[in-house]
């Protein structure tokens, strides 16, 4: 069996398929995978565990050839007959297209393979999905923020992995290593080596960069505090003078603190010594998430935490809380100061470092280390990376207190992972037992503080908000029965619309019925489908929200039979003592 994987993005965005490539090794362990990447990153691929071939795709001389004026009128389009054809000629039985773009639509729609997973685009433009996840992810990028998957976890699911990934040893030994890699790794922690961090100061966006007199700031007080601790600051090549002009401007750590200009290979083999790696958000970040290095980023314009951000449970991101974070990655920064990376101070970053390199990686340790350091973190957000609940969530580890926005958030984040994996065939009704003690387990580790009988109140005031949002679904429901008849008359679809837009700012007003209200501003908005499709959007969006909601019920309704449990064992014990 041969199995092919399309990502035609940047060098982040491959190395994040390292688990996904994993789940699908996991799954068909006899196959045959290929990988389809861009040219610039096949080295890059080979370095992936399961991979055994790159493909090259030449994006830049498909590019040139049709826009270059002195260029054969039809030499992309015989090149890309000749690439299409060489490649279905492997005899491909399933394709994986990771890419979701309109290239990777057209390309995947013209390669030959008997099933196809992730976006598609035939002949007439038409678009297949062939998974509920690749479906969501077209949907989540229009509106989910702090809701959204990460992209990793929506591939993840997309390939049937979302099970395998909840083992404790998933994210071990995701990317190899070379000989070359280990020999270089080895000049630069030197002929002793020592425990060491891995500073990445450079993004590829100068939006993202937290900033080089921050991070000079951080080295100094990692340094101060850890006598113990060396650091490497990484580079390529041609960050050689910055990175070395960085190192020398702690001259009274010139021993400690030393450049590592290395290739892709050597940085690989040094993440699997290291520490901790400190970054923004750039490739060398999922080169941490895919490697044994705790990750601490540093999140600051276009880098969007909750879609992106790192991924590896255990691994912790920083971002400000600037209202116009993230921005736009083509959008100039219209502040008179780089705000969002101004806000996140060194001496918070180095709180994290500190705690994760003195505290045994004990998260229970970290947490009441940090919590005296709430000062530290004023006007920033601190997450851990969670999988308890299963795709990674972002937990925030200075608040522990109980709330609508969290515990509601919680819930749906499970019930939409279930509804995904439903309609993919790959779970049964009788799942949801295992499933509510699962989120059981998640509540108790997230608000440890928090009493059985809060939560009780807590978890009633949502059953109780999440059926009234059930009898507004329904009536929306019936409503659109009755519209079917009448599609074409203009009258009755913008009635349709404004109750949908009435019915969604009650739903928006509390936390608990928020993710109903989201998706019908898709509704609500479009003015430019013809009748029939709107309908179908309507329909579509309404039956997709019933199940979401009903996945959500039983959950809580799960829940409540788990606290009610608590209480009774609580009065036994208190009239035992009595």
């Amino acid at each position: 069996m041969k199995i092919l994987i399309v990502n035609l993005l940047r060098l982040g965005d491959v190395i994040a398929l390292a688990p996904a490539v994993k789940a699908i090794r996991s799954r068909y362990p006899d196959a045959e995978i290929h990988m389809l990447v861009n040219s610039n990153f096949t080295s890059a691929a080979a370095q992936i565990h399961g991979v055994d071939r790159v493909l090259v795709f030449e994006r830049d001389r498909l590019q040139s050839s049709c826009v270059e004026a002195d260029r054969p009128m039809f030499e992309a389009y015989d090149w890309m007959q000749a690439f299409v054809d060489e490649v279905s000629a492997e005899g491909y039985e399933l394709l994986y297209n990771f890419t979701h773009n309109r290239l990777s639509g057209w390309l995947c729609g013209l390669i030959d393979s008997k099933e196809k997973i992730g976006l598609v685009l035939d002949g007439s433009g038409a678009v297949s999905y062939g998974s509920s996840w690749i479906r969501h992810l077209n949907q989540q990028v229009d509106f989910e923020d702090r809701e959204s998957f990460n992209h990793t976890d929506i591939f993840l699911g997309a390939c049937g992995g979302t099970e395998i990934a909840q083992s404790p040893t998933f994210f071990d030994s995701l990317l190899r290593e070379s000989k070359k890699g280990r020999e270089e790794a080895s000049s630069l922690m030197g002929p002793e080596p020592r425990r060491f961090v891995l500073l990445q100061i450079s993004t590829s966006d100068e939006k993202k960069d937290w900033g080089d007199e921050r991070f000079l700031e951080l080295a100094r007080q990692i340094l101060e505090s850890n006598l113990d601790i060396s650091i490497l600051v990484l580079g390529a090549p041609a960050e050689r003078a910055r990175v070395e002009v960085f190192c020398e401007s702690l001259p009274a750590y010139k021993h400690r603190l030393k450049p590592a200009i290395a290739s892709l290979s050597g940085v690989v083999s040094l993440l699997e010594s290291a520490e901790v790696l400190v970054t923004g958000d750039t490739s060398i970040k999922h080169f941490g998430s895919a490697s044994p290095a705790r990750v601490v980023e540093v999140v600051a314009g276009s880098a969007d935490a909750y879609r992106t951000g790192s991924w590896k449970a255990g691994d912790f991101i920083i971002s400000s809380q600037e209202p116009c974070a993230p921005c736009g990655h083509s959008e100039i920064c219209h502040r008179s100061s780089h705000a969002c990376a101004i806000a996140v101070k060194p001496s918070a970053v180095a709180a994290v470092v500190n705690s994760l390199l003195n505290n045994d990686q004990e998260l229970s340790t970290l947490k009441t280390s940090l919590a005296v350091c709430r000062e530290l973190f004023k006007n920033t957000n601190l997450f851990l990376v969670d999988r308890s609940e299963g795709p990674a969530s972002l937990v925030p580890i200075l608040s522990g207190d109980l709330s609508d926005t969290a515990l509601a958030l919680c819930i749906e984040r499970s019930a939409r992972r279930l509804t995904l994996e439903l309609r993919d065939g790959r779970l049964d009704k009788n799942y949801f037992g295992s499933e509510i003690l699962k989120a059981h387990q998640s509540l108790r580790n997230r608000f440890p503080t928090v009493g059985s009988l809060e939560l009780r109140h807590a978890l009633n005031d949502g059953e109780r908000r999440l059926r009234h949002a059930e009898g507004i679904l329904n009536s929306l429901h019936l409503q659109l029965n009755r519209l079917q008849e009448s599609i074409q008359d203009a009258h009755r679809m913008r009635e349709m619309v404004t109750s949908i837009a009435v019915l969604r700012s009650r739903l928006q007003l509390h936390p608990w019925t928020r993710f109903i209200a989201e998706p019908l501003v898709q509704i609500i908005e479009d003015d430019r489908s013809a009748p029939f499709a709107k309908f179908r959007k309507m329909s579509d969006a309404v039956k997709d929200l019933e199940v979401r909601l009903k996945t959500g019920l039983k959950l809580v309704r799960g829940l409540e039979i788990h606290v009610e449990n608590e209480i009774e064992k609580l009065e036994n014990v208190t009239g035992e003592i009595r």
